[in-house]
């Protein structure tokens, strides 16, 4: 009776906390969306790209005169000009405490090694920039052409409640809803992107 008991206390404990079911996933290549989607016109973002393991999130030409998303974009300026810090500087123990909070357990020396051995001697810098930006989490703002951008390279990815959400050095970048027909993709701020096929900015 007493084995009985213990298993019965056992099962519901298991079934009380899988109320909120969280999946990691591998990358934002394993996210059930991919390709660009694109913002409101009133909106500071203009579009986002999933592209392997890397969010491009496209600003608005005009972004600085745009009332919606002024918060998003001045979070994602905070997070570039505050990146995580270089952890020799600190001692081991403050290092690895930074790395468990952060989400990042790796090892940098490993992953450029595994890069290395992928690169050839066809590869333009671009190439080789893809590959360490789909291993190598970090935040980058770019200005080419005729667009301004936030690159998101290799943000942790999980599933929690049916919603997906990006986090970058531990921190909140994005939380999406899918819609049904996977046309639209609904943010934490109640914003949705429109799916548009074959476009790549």
């Amino acid at each position: 009776m007493t084995k009985l008991w213990t298993l019965l206390v056992s099962v519901v404990i298991v079934l009380s906390g899988a109320g909120s079911q969280v999946l990691a996933a591998e990358s934002i290549s394993d996210l059930p969306f991919e390709g660009y989607y694109l913002a409101p016109e009133d909106h500071a973002i203009e579009g986002l790209l999933f592209d392997e393991n890397q969010l491009f999130i496209y600003l608005d030409e005009a972004f600085a005169e745009k009332a919606e998303g002024q918060e998003r974009v001045a979070f994602l300026e905070e997070m570039h000009n505050f990146p995580h810090p270089d952890l020799k500087q600190y001692t081991d123990s403050v290092a690895e405490l930074y790395l468990e909070e952060a989400q990042l357990d790796y090892d940098l020396k490993d992953i450029y090694q595994e890069i290395t051995e992928k690169i050839t001697p066809e590869m333009s810098q671009a190439d080789v920039m893809d590959l360490i930006n789909n291993r190598i989490p970090g935040i980058y703002y770019t200005e080419k052409n005729e667009f301004k951008y936030y690159l998101i390279a290799s943000p942790s990815v999980e599933e929690v409640d049916d919603q997906w959400q990006i986090t970058l050095f531990g921190k909140e970048i994005f939380t999406f809803d899918q819609q049904e027909d996977q046309a639209v993709l609904i943010d934490q701020d109640k914003v949705e992107y429109q799916f548009i096929p074959g476009f790549r900015p």
